[in-house]
């Protein structure tokens, strides 16, 4: 991510502060994967925390379709697990309904069918 700017506007309305250069310099090396060291108390715990309210704010939410970038279809989440997989090949549409709207876990003796 090259878009440290945006991060840190983030951070710094999140928590109602001004970074400092130096936190500034944590993002960045955050975003390219370094690893770094610090003093204790000088608010890297505050810039971790706020770049993951970044990231949660960022990519948690349910983008539509039609404005994502990129995609993960169903179908491709099907071929990997397994869950997902059985759930569409359930035949009773009471239990579908029941996992989709009603959040009722399938148990894995409903899947054996």
């Amino acid at each position: 991510m090259d878009n440290f700017e945006e991060v840190i506007e983030f951070i710094e309305k999140y928590y109602n502060v001004k970074l400092y250069d130096y936190q500034k310099k944590m993002i960045e090396w955050i975003s390219k994967g370094y690893t770094f060291s610090s003093p204790i108390k000088c608010g890297k715990k505050m810039v971790l925390d706020g770049y993951i309210k970044y990231l949660e704010n960022k990519y948690c939410k349910h983008i539509p379709y039609q404005q994502a970038e990129k995609h993960i279809v169903y179908t491709e989440v099907c071929k990997e697990n397994w869950i997902h997989k059985k759930y569409l090949e359930a035949v009773d549409s009471d239990l579908k309904f029941k996992t989709e709207y009603e959040c009722v876990w399938i148990e894995n003796d409903q899947l054996k069918g």
